[in-house]
């Protein structure tokens, strides 16, 4: 089963302090993409609908970017939230929805790279043998629905030991 990206968000934002760790808009979006790629490679399966797309400062999720716009570059206050058309206004993306071991994966490796500043992040996500140097390069800079992030690209890349070399 798969997951939108806005619950995975709010799993983290609900289990980690935004202030205290500094989780920005940017730093959302690198955690839900390790998470995807970690999982992907893992389970052999994705558990995000959504995909991440090469924009300059690393993989995006569209949804997630549009959701904390709003904070900038500023630790995210709220949970992302979308419009449910059954019952007409916007609710909150409830992680609750997540199945526990899935759950319990995604925060395993969010575990893994709190610590790390968004800054930190990008630049593990720019290593130019990764999926987002892949889809950057190949993509038109006028139309970024060409560089969506392939998950064939991202499970290779995962399971490889080039994602563990690089945050050592």
């Amino acid at each position: 089963m798969s997951y939108d990206a806005r619950y995975i968000a709010n799993l983290v934002l609900m289990q980690f302090d935004a202030k205290e760790h500094q989780i920005s808009n940017k730093k959302i979006n690198k955690l839900v993409y390790m998470c995807h790629g970690h999982l992907l490679a893992d389970l052999g399966m994705s558990v995000v609908r959504n995909y991440p797309e090469a924009w300059t400062h690393g993989p995006v999720y569209p949804v997630l970017y549009q959701a904390f716009k709003a904070h900038k570059f500023q630790p995210i206050e709220g949970l992302a939230v979308y419009f449910d058309y059954a019952c007409g206004h916007d609710v909150i993306a409830d992680p609750g929805r997540i199945e526990s071991e899935v759950r319990h994966l995604m925060l395993n490796v969010v575990q893994r790279y709190i610590g790390f500043s968004a800054d930190q992040l990008e630049r593990f996500t720019h290593d130019p043998m990764g999926p987002w140097a892949q889809a950057y390069e190949s993509g038109n800079s006028d139309r970024l629905f060409l560089r969506r992030i392939r998950e064939d690209s991202m499970t290779r890349y995962f399971s490889s030991t080039a994602i563990d070399s690089r945050i050592q």
